[in-house]
């Protein structure tokens, strides 16, 4: 029901799209036994078959409608490499393309929505969520239909100190801080949301 929440799902309204295989926990939990709980229509292939021919994923959307869909980072950036230049599709209809179970980059969403603008993808579908098999799936979840935020960092601040130092803006090069002795590195971040109802999150190691 937190997940349900954060998502906003209703079976009357989604429709989920998947290729994730049921082994894994994001499969299992996001495309199977949520939507099984909720009665949310579901539409699956094969991980291998998507694998080999990722662009099913965007016929079988197109073709149910489908409003849902979680994928990880990676999945992101193969469909911008490989699917053919010349299909084209409707996928306005989709409310989130929820990424998670890998680090979440920018840049994969900065190329998905490139790639895939003229189909109808806009940075409001797409989503962040946190997921630990500990927890049995998500602990944050993005808010749905609103771009996710982002923030850039000093990487060597916060691979050094721990700490998330924020980069002035328009700082796109390291950089000689005439403060200190390291470099400003600017790394960018995707927020991962936050914690869905219920839970409490505690960061208890730098």
């Amino acid at each position: 029901t937190a997940f349900q929440a954060a998502l906003r799902l209703d079976g009357r309204r989604h429709t989920i799209a998947s290729w994730l295989p049921l082994y894994h926990d994001m499969g299992l939990l996001a495309t199977f036994v949520l939507p099984l709980a909720l009665g949310v229509p579901v539409v699956c292939m094969d991980p291998m078959v998507w694998v080999r021919s990722p662009w099913l994923l965007f016929d079988m959307i197109e073709r149910h409608r489908a409003t849902h869909c979680w994928m990880p980072n990676f999945a992101f950036l193969h469909l911008c490499q490989t699917v053919p230049p010349e299909r084209s599709w409707d996928l306005g209809g989709m409310e989130a393309f929820v990424s998670c179970s890998e680090p979440c980059k920018p840049v994969a969403f900065d190329r998905f929505v490139e790639r895939f603008g003229t189909m109808g993808i806009g940075p409001h579908m797409l989503a962040t969520s946190y997921a630990m098999a500990e927890a049995v799936f998500a602990v944050t979840q993005s808010a749905p239909g609103v771009p996710v935020r982002r923030l850039t960092v000093d990487r060597h601040a916060l691979r050094t100190a721990g700490i998330a130092v924020e980069v002035p803006a328009g700082t796109s090069a390291p950089q000689a801080d005439p403060q200190a002795d390291s470099k400003v590195e600017p790394e960018n971040l995707l927020s991962c949301g936050t914690a869905l109802p219920g839970f409490s999150i505690r960061i208890v190691d730098p």
